[in-house]
């Protein structure tokens, strides 16, 4: 297959995925991240099987490292880290209950474990897409000064929709650490073993990182109704 046929494809696969969970699921059929988490996270990872499976040898390539470090770090981040800064945010009642009633669309900021289950599936499909992405343009010759531009191009433009989905500030938001996080992976994925993992781990705690820092956030300011 042609490499920008396979580009577009996965582009494609991605940006019609991310639709049909707002469009279709969330809106529609009511699914979301906290109130069907087993099912939110078996659609994802359904749909990342069947990435993996029509780019098979790319897929084996990404998650079949010579070192288990980047495994055993990843499961660490995702079974241990994640669950206990949840904790923590509750038993310090740190949650940022103001921001999620009046952004109920955010659910990141809801700090329920459910949320972990469901998201960590969604991240998962989103690494692979991008990491064979990456894979792909890399083996076509593309050079990695070139790669680290285009995909934060890329991953900037994967969040466009968001622009006519939510706030504007929430757009802004995700679209903006998407597009750091395009200078990010092909490094991790190129260059470090493993890298799709370490990938995950990252990736997954920037979204409890941000709903901790918005906890903090607004009790620090005060904004607790009743403050």
């Amino acid at each position: 297959m042609n490499l920008w046929v396979e580009v577009l494809l996965l582009f494609g696969i991605l940006v019609v995925n991310r639709l049909t969970f707002i469009y279709v699921f969330n809106r529609r059929l009511h699914l979301s991240f906290s109130k069907n988490p087993t099912l939110t996270f078996l659609y994802f990872i359904f749909m990342g099987f069947a990435v993996a499976a029509l780019f098979w040898s790319y897929t084996k390539e990404l998650l079949f490292p010579h070192s288990i470090l980047s495994v055993f770090v990843c499961l660490v981040v995702l079974t241990v880290v994640n669950p206990w800064i949840y904790d923590r945010l509750q038993a310090l009642n740190k949650e940022p209950d103001h921001l999620a009633k009046a952004n109920p669309d955010q659910q990141f900021l809801l700090i329920e474990d459910k949320y972990l289950l469901s998201k960590t599936g969604d991240v998962l499909f989103q690494q692979l897409v991008a990491g064979i992405l990456i894979l792909l343009m890399s083996k076509a010759g593309v050079p990695f000064d070139t790669l680290v531009p285009v995909f934060a191009g890329v991953f900037f433009l994967s969040h466009i929709h968001m622009f006519l989905s939510t706030r504007v500030i929430w757009a802004l938001y995700f679209s903006l650490f998407a597009a750091l996080g395009g200078f990010v992976l092909p490094f991790l994925l190129l260059n470090v073993e493993g890298g799709i993992y370490y990938a995950i781990a990252i990736h997954m705690l920037w979204y409890v990182g941000s709903g901790a820092f918005f906890g903090f956030l607004e009790n620090d300011a005060g904004l607790r109704r009743g403050k």
